[in-house]
């Protein structure tokens, strides 16, 4: 008879799809949002709060594929300390990813304010 075998499956499987919507909320409450969505909102918050059009959104130490999607190709990708402070040193005020805002060169992480966190990432604004 199927009904005591269904009668024990629908309370384990209603268990189980609660425990993922629970997980689910505390990944958003927590900030842990998948990478896709974390860098569409990083790129968003680029563009909101870019007052220079030639301001430039510059990913330290490596660049997810959703970053080039979300920013059409715009976001670029700089590796090593010289490189960096190069960059840093010209004009306009820049904005950076970064996974750990100490991989910036402490001279332009001195010059830098938190925007905001976006999953893995920090987005910082020269000052």
């Amino acid at each position: 008879d199927a009904g005591p075998r269904r009668d024990r499956i629908v309370p384990r499987v209603a268990l189980a799809v609660t425990s993922l919507a629970f997980v689910a909320l505390i990944l958003i409450l927590a900030g842990l949002t998948p990478p896709g969505l974390s860098q569409k909102a990083l790129v968003a918050e680029y563009d909101r709060q870019r007052d220079d059009p030639d301001a430039r959104l510059v990913y330290v130490g490596g660049q997810p594929a959703s970053a080039a999607f979300y920013s059409n190709g715009r976001a670029l990708l700089i590796e090593g300390t010289l490189a960096i402070s190069e960059l840093a040193r010209q004009a306009p005020r820049d904005f950076f990813a970064v996974r750990n805002p100490h991989d910036l060169p402490t001279t332009v992480l001195n010059r830098t304010e938190e925007i905001g966190r976006f999953g893995a990432y920090r987005l910082l604004r020269e000052r």
